[in-house]
């Protein structure tokens, strides 16, 4: 729940409940400055590397989750 509302802070949206972890992050507005913000948020609050890459690619919450679990 936490990753997803670092991800609704870096778009902007209202309320972390309105995004659907299954949809890819692209598909609900995230553009290649959210992604660094998304990127920077995550690493300072979660110290976990992600690929801007990975999330301009297609992937969804959902598969970012399991790609920091593995």
């Amino acid at each position: 729940q936490r990753l997803v509302s670092l991800l609704a802070q870096a778009i902007g949206a209202d309320s972390a409940d309105t995004i659907d972890t299954a949809v890819p992050m692209v598909a609900i507005g995230l553009d290649s400055l959210q992604a660094l913000e998304f990127r920077r948020r995550v690493k300072m609050e979660l110290n976990h590397d992600l690929e801007v890459a990975d999330l301009l690619g297609g992937a969804s919450i959902a598969e970012v989750l399991a790609k920091l679990d593995a």
